[in-house]
């Protein structure tokens, strides 16, 4: 993490580098044209290009290599900077105009070191020439010109420390949000392996439940007819047909179960009055569906697992509940959805229901999505289930009341 802190700094230093050497152009071209202006004599007018030239050579390793090749080689780098020191020294010898110069060493000690040991540095060179200035030049405002030169070293630090905290800033909220965003994937993929096991299970319950069942009723039926006479044989016969039939009707409302193409081509409300109509037109039962509420959009997946529950709720009514009617109850509320489904059937003692009447299914679904599940029976009472789901209101432009 250190090793990438580093590197992402590095990158963001280096971002500015072209700013740095287009300057360091143009003070040196401003240095030599007002040295060269300042000069008399005509040798040292050769010895100030010859030393200018050296000093865009000594520039040059700035320009071509990395500043994480300066900063894993600090005594060298060090050593370097001397080199340029002397070149600079020499040049402010002959026209204290290429004081100038500095504008090439200070960006290069403070993204070429790192910021503790490039203070220092800065402050060396800074103290190096102010005396060098005021010694040289035979100035006789020496003090103020100290004074500049250490009010320019105290002004470059606190820009460059200024500058390397909001970088370090920036590191560290980039680092945030980039762990942001891979504990949100790892949350999204273990959601979805979370999702695929809950539907896994509920394959394989009602594989269980309905399934493996029929294929024991007809493995029994198929037995008893080998064991008993002819007449009987039929009539186990006839069973275990009937048995097969029903496990095909099971695996095909499964299959229909895991894949609810019916939401892809009508909404919620549609596609329960779909179901509705298949168990009175199957069982010749009266369903009567009704909406209460202002009808808004639903997540994509409680609209599934609201059209499974109903599927699973008609699909028990038609095989158990020996019913005549049934009532569906869709409400929308301020901040919730009830879902009530009630028959007129033989109903149940509530307490003693066995699960491979499905309502394990719908009590899972129901918590899945956070919600509430009730159910009401009793003997010849019928059955009542309610589930309560928390909705938001995206869109509530549509009101719609149905009673059929």
């Amino acid at each position: 993490m250190v090793k990438d802190q580093t590197e992402k700094a590095r990158d963001v230093w280096e971002q500015w580098d072209w700013i740095w050497y287009s300057t360091a152009g143009i003070f040196w071209l401003l240095n030599m044209i007002l040295g060269l202006r300042n000069l008399i004599e005509h040798g040292s007018k050769l010895l100030f290009v010859v030393l200018s030239m050296l000093i865009v050579v000594w520039y040059i390793p700035f320009i071509g290599w990395p500043a994480e090749h300066w900063r894993n080689r600090r005594i060298i780098s060090i050593l370097y900077f001397l080199i340029g020191w002397i070149l600079l020294g020499w040049l402010i010898g002959l026209s204290n105009r290429s004081l100038l110069l500095v504008a090439l060493f200070y960006p290069m000690i403070f993204t070429r070191f790192p910021i503790q040991l490039a203070i220092l540095v800065a402050f060396l060179q800074t103290a190096y020439v102010a005396i060098l200035f005021v010694t040289l030049s035979e100035m006789q405002y020496g003090g103020i010109v100290t004074l500049i030169a250490m009010g320019g070293f105290m002004a470059s630090t606190l820009i460059a420390g200024f500058i390397s905290k909001l970088i370090a800033q920036s590191i560290e909220r980039k680092n945030l949000i980039e762990e942001l965003a891979e504990t949100r994937a790892s949350l999204l993929n273990a959601e979805r392996e979370a999702g695929i096991l809950t539907e896994r299970q509920r394959v394989s319950r009602e594989f269980h439940d309905s399934i493996a069942q029929h294929f024991t009723s007809v493995i029994m039926q198929l037995n008893a007819a080998r064991l008993g006479d002819s007449k009987e044989s039929i009539n186990h016969i006839g069973r275990a047909e009937q048995s097969a039939r029903d496990g095909l009707e099971e695996t095909r409302r499964i299959i229909q179960d895991m894949q609810p193409r019916i939401l892809e081509e009508s909404s919620l409300i549609e596609s329960i009055e779909h179901l509705a109509d298949g168990l009175t037109r199957d069982k010749d039962i009266n369903v009567n569906t009704m909406v209460t509420g202002e009808v808004v959009p639903l997540d994509p997946d409680k609209e599934k697992a609201l059209l499974r529950i109903v599927q699973e709720a008609l699909q028990n009514i038609g095989k158990h509940a020996r019913a005549n009617s049934v009532t569906i109850t869709i409400s929308f509320m301020a901040d919730n959805l009830t879902l009530d489904i009630a028959d007129d059937g033989v109903g149940f003692i509530s307490d003693r229901v066995h699960a491979g009447y499905g309502l394990n299914n719908i009590m899972e679904r129901t918590q899945e999505m956070e919600g509430k599940f009730d159910l009401e029976s009793a003997p010849g009472q019928g059955t009542k289930i309610a589930v309560s789901i928390p909705i938001s209101r995206i869109d509530a432009n549509e009101h719609t009341h149905i009673d059929r």
